[in-house]
């Protein structure tokens, strides 16, 4: 095993590589989907210079000023826009946006919205194209991971950036702050409210992150394992000081093989790792083998905890809103490996920052 950097490694440089040509392959596949939708889509738009296509077939209905492409992103947009301007978001709650599949309604929306927000980093796989074929016309496409700094993406050894940059809350908070100019610029009648709540939205994150962090840090460092069904944890990794592990490579769309997870059950066993997670997002199946091989040496190892990956929980979980979703995050990995999540800090942020 190679550790690439602190708080979060990489099985093997095969693994790196097989992740890196599953990446190509499943997402060369996917353009096969996507570009006739594209060309029909734009080859509809070239002849007619403003408002939406007569004929479209699609029902009547409010149109949104703004889609959000994820779940995660959406929850960002709606908490700085508030009730000011109609918002959708397109995935909802549960979906893996490394699979999801564009409608022709989404394919519309996002060719006659004013302004599309999306995660980027090739994180919303069959919508890059239309993403970009929307700036080449002069239509507004913001990705919030633009706002970051290069040396602050984690990419894998054949340099694919890392997308899921909401698991470091601190990450976050940069992004929001740069969604909020996006809208003040796009929207200049709302310019100083959409400050004002990109703001206080990331100083909430802030506080959040600083909670998240020395929750982490009551857990004993040797114990600060966290093994996942895919690589969505680097950046919570880097951040919290927690060394990662995931099955699957950064994309759901990969496999993992025998001897990776034969690899994990080593090192499970070996050092004793208390606890293993599932993801609400991804199938059970590779984390489950693990529990099986861990189990097969005679050791008992717990794997009653479900984590939020790619996508916000459903109404009433807990998990339907970004600052909900990182608080059960931390709760249960916190507990699960022997710590105790900050609880008097906890409450103030469940009062604070619903």
């Amino acid at each position: 095993m190679e550790k690439m950097y602190f708080g979060s490694i990489d099985l093997s440089n095969d693994c790196m590589r097989r992740d890196t040509a599953l990446w190509n392959s499943r997402f060369g596949n996917l353009r096969s989907t996507t570009v006739p939708l594209i060309c029909l889509l734009f080859a509809v738009l070239s002849g007619c210079n403003t408002g939406r296509p007569n004929g479209a077939g699609l029902p009547n209905r409010v149109q949104p000023q703004i889609i959000a492409t994820t779940s995660l992103v959406g929850d960002m947009v709606r908490t700085i826009v508030g009730d000011r301007l109609e918002v959708r978001v397109l995935m909802p709650a549960g979906v893996d946006p490394h699979l999801y599949q564009p409608t022709r309604s989404d394919a519309v929306d996002l060719l006659y919205c004013p302004l599309v927000v999306y995660n980027g980093l090739q994180l919303e796989g069959q919508f890059g194209e239309v993403l970009q074929k929307r700036k080449t016309i002069g239509h507004r496409t913001f990705a919030v991971s633009d706002s970051l700094s290069n040396h602050s993406i984690i990419a894998s050894q054949g340099n694919i950036p890392d997308p899921h940059i909401w698991m470091d809350a601190s990450l976050w908070a940069i992004c929001a702050i740069g969604l909020g100019e996006e809208l003040a610029a796009h929207f200049p009648d709302h310019a100083a409210a959409f400050r004002r709540s990109a703001a206080e939205y990331a100083e909430g994150l802030r506080k959040l992150d600083a909670w998240a962090y020395d929750s982490l840090q009551t857990v004993a460092a040797e114990q600060r394992v966290l093994v996942t069904a895919h690589d969505a944890f680097r950046y919570f990794g880097r951040r919290y000081e927690v060394e990662v592990y995931g099955v699957q490579g950064m994309s759901t769309a990969s496999e993992a093989g025998i001897a990776d997870v034969n690899q994990l059950v080593q090192m499970v066993h070996l050092r004793s790792v208390p606890a293993v997670f599932f993801e609400t997002s991804v199938s059970k199946r590779q984390v489950q083998a693990i529990v099986d091989g861990v189990q097969a040496y005679g050791k008992s190892i717990s794997a009653d905890h479900t984590l939020y990956s790619d996508s916000l929980g459903p109404a009433g979980s807990g998990a339907e809103t970004y600052h909900g979703m990182m608080r059960s995050n931390v709760v249960t990995i916190t507990t699960a490996l022997g710590g105790a999540a900050l609880s008097n800090e906890l409450d103030n942020l469940t009062m604070n920052l619903k």
